[in-house]
């Protein structure tokens, strides 16, 4: 039995690396395997339990049971820090000598997060952009009633809907002009007057999540769809010349082939100033708890817009996803 525990342990240590190695050098859009990107770092995590095996605490007594423990273990070790390492640690940009614009994205659950607590949460939001992800029409209304809010966001783009295609952004700066699409995916864009002859573009998307169907038929096809189509309203503004910011909550993990499609040419502001996970989202049961399970919410910069610091709030509020506060530097 001792024998059995090691030989078990080294055996699930060698389907990690197995797993990792075909995340990265053939990463799947759909099935299990797609699913198992998603969920690679708890894949790692359940490998704890081992370490007391393999540091000879807990059977087995036989050296050489142990010797292969840890050499698997070792060697996960190695690839997690490669794999992760750069999305937990990051040394940001100086933030000297050039203008700087905060940008707030919070997705609200669809009316979950109480209409005063979206507005208290604004209140307390420093002065900038906020995209606001499934505004429900209580919420909205909300925002426009609220004195102090008009004061510090006096230019709104809302389009409150209720479920999940309801899209918000609220600037301190004048919106010169502005659009959106109404789902497929729920996007707002606009350019907003910065002052000094300086245009900012902005984008605010949510592409709606994979598809899961039991037991394990993981699906984002659709969703990958919907990234591209956010993809061709940013192309169009990385092609001019004013700084860019895309943000909100895009059912995306860092590890999925959606992602690259996403992030190209553009700074995923918690890889470039963030440390730890970053997570932002948690299942409906357990969003009390003050921390994220996976990371899905994100502010990337581009043409210059390049993030110098970034913050994810998970006090809970009644909304499943947590804040996340970003601040560019334009170059």
């Amino acid at each position: 039995m001792r024998a059995w525990i090691a030989l078990a342990g080294s055996g699930y240590a060698f389907v990690v690396l197995l797993l990792s190695a075909v995340h990265v050098l053939a990463p799947q859009r759909s099935g299990i395997l797609a699913l198992s990107e998603v969920g690679a770092p708890f894949l790692f995590l359940l490998l704890l339990p081992l370490v007391p095996v393999a540091l000879g605490y807990i059977a087995p007594r036989k050296r050489s049971w142990r010797r292969l423990l840890r050499v698997s273990l070792v060697a996960c070790l190695a690839v997690a820090a490669v794999r992760f390492g750069p999305v937990w640690l990051s040394v940001p940009a100086s933030a000297a000598g050039s203008p700087r614009i905060s940008v707030t994205s919070w997705n609200v659950e669809s009316g979950e997060a109480a209409p005063s607590a979206v507005v208290a949460v604004l209140r307390a939001a420093p002065e900038g952009i906020v995209a606001l992800v499934e505004l429900s029409k209580s919420q909205a209304d909300a925002i426009r009633a609220d004195d102090q809010l008009i004061r510090r966001f006096p230019y709104a783009e809302l389009f409150p809907r209720d479920g999940s295609l309801g899209m918000g952004l609220l600037s301190s700066y004048p919106i010169v002009d502005s659009g959106r699409i109404a789902d497929d995916p729920p996007l707002i864009w606009a350019h907003l007057d910065l002052g000094g002859g300086q245009t900012l573009g902005v984008v605010a998307a949510h592409p709606l999540p994979a598809t899961m169907r039991p037991p394990l038929d993981y699906d984002a096809s659709e969703r990958d769809a919907q990234i591209l189509a956010v993809r061709s309203i940013v192309d169009g503004m990385l092609g001019g010349p004013n700084p860019l910011v895309l943000a909100g909550d895009f059912n995306v993990t860092d590890r999925e082939p959606g992602y690259g499609d996403l992030s190209r040419g553009l700074i995923d502001a918690h890889l470039e100033a963030g440390f730890g996970p970053g997570s932002t989202w948690r299942p409906d049961p357990i969003k009390w708890l003050p921390f994220g399970v996976l990371r899905i919410d994100m502010v990337f910069g581009g043409n210059g817009a390049r993030p110098i610091a970034v913050a994810v709030d998970c006090t809970p509020r009644g909304s499943d996803h947590c804040l996340v506060q970003a601040e560019l530097r334009l170059e």
